[in-house]
């Protein structure tokens, strides 16, 4: 059985504001897929130190410049044996509430582009011209 994951409140209010305007845009078990996604990644990017830290949103906040610490937690996943839906539900959730702090002016979008995960390009067939 996995670990219990960390609680959304960790991140503050702004947390349960993302949440209800989620509520108003997506259908219940979006939300709910997001939100799961959201604390799957807190409990793999972060140590449980930083997790207790009574200031972890400044934390967490300062961790998006970090593109390792996106691709580590996704390592991290992959290596427990998490499909790959479920990781690519936590990086929506993710991606979601980072661009939620963006518009809240709560984080400068230099930092979001941290987040960003990194998807293997296209490899297209050569192209051919007839003779």
């Amino acid at each position: 059985m996995r670990a219990e994951l960390p609680p959304l409140n960790l991140l503050g209010a702004v947390a349960d504001e993302w949440v209800y305007q989620l509520s108003l845009a997506y259908p219940e078990a979006t939300v709910k897929a997001y939100k799961q996604g959201v604390r799957r990644y807190l409990k793999f990017a972060f140590t449980v130190d930083e997790l207790e830290d009574p200031h972890f949103f400044e934390i967490f906040v300062s961790s998006l410049q970090h593109r390792y610490k996106v691709i580590d937690a996704e390592r991290e996943m992959r290596s427990q044996g998490y499909s790959g839906g479920t990781i690519n539900t936590t990086m929506v959730g993710l991606e979601r509430f980072v661009w939620f702090l963006v518009a809240d002016g709560l984080v400068v979008q230099d930092l979001y582009l941290g987040v960003v995960r990194p998807r293997q390009g296209r490899v297209s067939k050569p192209q051919t011209v007839p003779d």
